[in-house]
């Protein structure tokens, strides 16, 4: 057996084991790539499997069946030296040690290909593990958000038409409808910063601290009414609060619609402003917000933060998120607030139903294969209050 000083040197320094028993077994291997220029394949797995037990990679692996080949010639030497092997056979000696050395080396990397492509395919199992477990969450995470999207709505007062398009199964646009009273109703719509599962959880947060602000009201037999823009203001401290150090932002916007005082109270802050349909007048209004976006300060109420206007019976207001209007095909061609204008203005006399399928159309029209955002989009007939003059 071989006894090579720089082999203890080469243990201590790659730190592979505290035994000298595996540089027995590689010297010993080594013997047999001697034996044979093309080492059989029985014996292969045993030379890999001596590197990843005792945690070489393959450059020191190489190293180490250097040091072992330096050793086998430095004994040839001496052994031609001390007369042990002739002169002339010493070039056949040495090539063959040099033949075994290369031998080696092909083991060395077979062993690592194949240990790298068992290690590549125990990977890709867990990978695909992986996709089907985040696809069965993103599934149960898109019913989950489904269940919050408010339905169709109808009363003797108001009717709504709700549609919804996530780009990834879930989203960051958030819509509700709270009727407060039978001619009082309350319509909110935001779009938080971004898409996917983080804009989901901040939409789901906007929810929870909606509803309780404006259902408290249902408690105290509707005696007042909480004005749009205390809620906007309210909701902006919450968000700063929470959400300013994430950089995340939030385009809000609320309306309380009230038939019996055929009055519409709206504030928005920096969403794109609904657009109220006067049917009968033939006539189109944009509501447009009066306040900084949520979450860029710690007060984003600007003036009175608010403004009122009268509604009429036959009215429509359509609310929606930017994702609509900011609808292109090519970076440029956005649909945009005048092209959403000249959609409605052809639709006076259609229903809610044909307005929104309308509206949705030409906006995957304008998006093409490249539909970049989240869309939302409410439609609130006003069924009862004042005739229009």
């Amino acid at each position: 057996m071989i006894n090579h000083p720089e082999l203890t040197g080469v243990v201590e320094r790659l730190q592979i084991a505290h035994s000298h028993e595996w540089v027995k077994e590689a010297i010993s291997l080594f013997s047999m790539c001697m034996d044979n220029c093309w080492p059989s394949i029985e014996w292969h797995d045993e030379v890999g499997e001596l590197n990843f037990t005792a945690g070489l990679s393959i450059a020191a692996a190489n190293e180490f069946l250097g040091i072992v080949r330096d050793g086998i010639l430095h004994l040839v030497w001496r052994a031609s030296a001390d007369n042990v092997i002739a002169v002339h056979e010493l070039p056949e000696v040495v090539s063959s040690v040099l033949r075994a050395f290369d031998s080696a080396l092909a083991v060395q990397a077979s062993a690592y290909v194949r240990e790298s492509q068992r290690h590549l395919s125990e990977v890709n199992e867990r990978l695909v593990f992986r996709t089907k477990q985040f696809e069965r969450d993103m599934a149960l995470a898109t019913l989950v958000q489904r269940k919050f999207i408010p339905s169709n709505f109808r009363s003797d007062y108001f009717s709504a038409e709700v549609r919804y398009v996530p780009t990834t199964g879930i989203g960051g646009d958030h819509a509700g409808i709270f009727p407060v009273s039978p001619e009082r109703i309350y319509i909110t719509i935001s779009d938080v910063t971004g898409h996917g599962i983080a804009s989901a959880l901040v939409t789901e947060a906007i929810r929870s601290q909606l509803r309780p602000l404006l259902r408290r009201q249902m408690d105290t037999t509707f005696q007042y009414s909480i004005e749009p823009v205390e809620v906007v203001r309210q909701l902006n401290e919450q968000f700063f609060k929470e959400f300013q150090s994430l950089g995340m932002l939030l385009t809000f916007f609320i309306a309380m619609v009230d038939c019996q005082n055929g009055t519409l109270t709206y504030s928005g802050a920096g969403h794109p402003p609904p657009i109220l349909q006067c049917c009968k007048a033939h006539n189109i209004i944009e509501l447009r917000s009066q306040n900084i976006i949520l979450g860029a300060a710690e007060d984003c109420v600007l003036d009175r933060g608010q403004d009122t206007i009268d509604i009429h019976r036959g009215d429509r207001i359509i609310f929606y998120t930017d994702g609509i209007i900011e609808a292109n095909s090519n970076g440029h061609d956005m649909l945009g607030i005048d092209g959403l204008k000249s959609v409605i203005e052809k639709h006076y006399e259609t229903s809610p139903v044909q307005l929104a399928d309308a509206i949705l159309t030409i906006a995957r029209e304008t998006y093409g294969d490249n539909e970049t955002d989240d869309m939302s989009l409410i439609l609130l007939d006003i069924l009862g209050g004042p005739e229009a003059a």
